[in-house]
């Protein structure tokens, strides 16, 4: 029977009469439910069949049967959960001199050193839980960054602003904010190294070879040289250096005129060598006009600005007794002299061409003359040894005289 009904029973008595039995008939439900319970752990528990359970640490189950008001078994489920209590602990970094408020609503205000704080609460379910914070304190920074840079270059400030160009010092202060929040003061400092830019001029002989700053070598230099070297300063900064190289070259080119040879180069030192003896110096031939007394090859070694060449050598035949006695009477004096000459012996019936030249090789007097004497003044002349060459009927006769 799971339902409510009625039911009619016609029965005969003893008597032989009618009875009528009408049984109406209730149904009564039997009942199964489940109930959940939430304790906090430790607490204890009664259920539905009266039993207590003390000490509850963990979730229990427990089923009970009972007789309902009908008779009727009723089944009971009862889920017991163990809330947990709480014990927490926390770190916290706040800004010195901020404000904190606690998991209990507390609020400490200007914060400025370290502490402990214990908050008492009740979970959802009634438990109490106890929250531990440990407050750290987190300064804010004050910092000063002293930088050096190269003139011209860029830099980048922590606060990400770039300046470029930077020719003269510069100090800026940036407010900026650390891992925890807090404000950070970054001052920086920026210094200027120099780079420099200059140039050198420098002569060498020409042939020769010269060191740039960058350590490389050219040989052979006949030829102006302008170069730029791109080095690095000990601050690490472009030094560039312009090297401006000179090729001296020295004039070695001579004028022949029979035995008398002449450098052309008038401010040098000279000296004169014969080419047919290895090249070996003349005692006492350093003068610019060079006389030759003897058949030969002859070269001079010009000396200026420190640098020294060699010319061609030139051959001089010829040199030795002239066939006109009449050269073997002349006579030159003073010698040395101070200023005047006189030159003696000549022969009157033929003309006589006079020519003297200074040491640096310029003619200073060039007479035709038809006498025995004559005399020359030189006095206004330099000192030094000058050559008197005489010519007659193609015969010629040189001297040497030295003025005083």
């Amino acid at each position: 029977i799971t339902s409510n009904t009625s039911y009619t029973s016609n029965l005969t008595t003893a008597a032989g009469c009618d009875s009528i039995v009408t049984i109406n008939i209730n149904v009564v439900s039997t009942y199964q439910t489940s109930v959940n319970a939430d304790i906090c752990s430790g607490d204890s528990y009664t259920f539905p069949d009266g039993t207590t359970l003390n000490n509850i640490t963990a979730n229990v189950t427990q089923i009970d049967t009972l007789n309902s008001l009908g008779g009727c078994d009723s089944v009971v489920t009862t889920n017991v959960i163990a809330n947990p209590h709480y014990n927490l602990s926390e770190t916290v970094a706040v800004c010195s001199g901020s404000s904190y408020t606690f998991p209990d609503g507390t609020s400490q205000n200007n914060i400025t050193s370290n502490f402990t704080y214990t908050s008492n609460l009740n979970s959802v379910f009634g438990c109490d839980s106890v929250i531990t914070t440990n407050i750290n304190v987190v300064s804010g920074y004050d910092i000063s960054n002293n930088v050096t840079v190269c003139s011209g270059s860029s830099y980048t400030f922590p606060d990400g602003t770039t300046v470029d160009d930077i020719t003269a010092p510069l100090t800026q202060v940036d407010t900026l904010s650390s891992m925890h929040g807090c404000d950070s003061i970054i001052t920086t400092t920026l210094s200027v190294n120099p780079s420099y830019s200059s140039s050198m001029s420098v002569s060498v002989c020409s042939g020769d070879s010269h060191t740039f700053p960058d350590g490389t070598t050219v040989d052979n230099i006949t030829s102006n040289i302008v170069r730029s070297d791109t080095l690095e300063t000990v601050n690490a900064c472009d030094s560039i250096i312009t090297t401006y190289v000179s090729a001296i070259h020295v004039n070695v080119s001579v004028v022949q005129d029979q035995a008398t040879l002449t450098a052309q180069e008038t401010t040098a030192a000279y000296q004169w060598v014969d080419c047919n003896n290895n090249y070996s110096s003349i005692s006492g031939a350093t003068e610019r006009v060079f006389e030759a007394t003897s058949d030969g090859s002859y070269a001079v070694i010009v000396t200026q600005n420190q640098c020294s060449d060699t010319s061609s050598c030139y051959s001089v035949t010829g040199v030795g007794i002239y066939e006109d006695e009449s050269f073997e009477k002349i006579r030159i004096y003073p010698n040395p002299s101070g200023g005047e000459i006189t030159i003696e012996g000549m022969n009157p019936d033929k003309e006589s061409v006079i020519t003297i030249w200074n040491p640096d090789g310029d003619i200073v007097f060039s007479k035709k003359i038809r006498q025995t004497l004559f005399v020359i003044d030189l006095k206004k002349e330099s000192r030094g040894t000058y050559l008197i060459r005489l010519i007659n009927d193609k015969k010629e006769y040189s001297a040497k005289v030295i003025l005083l």
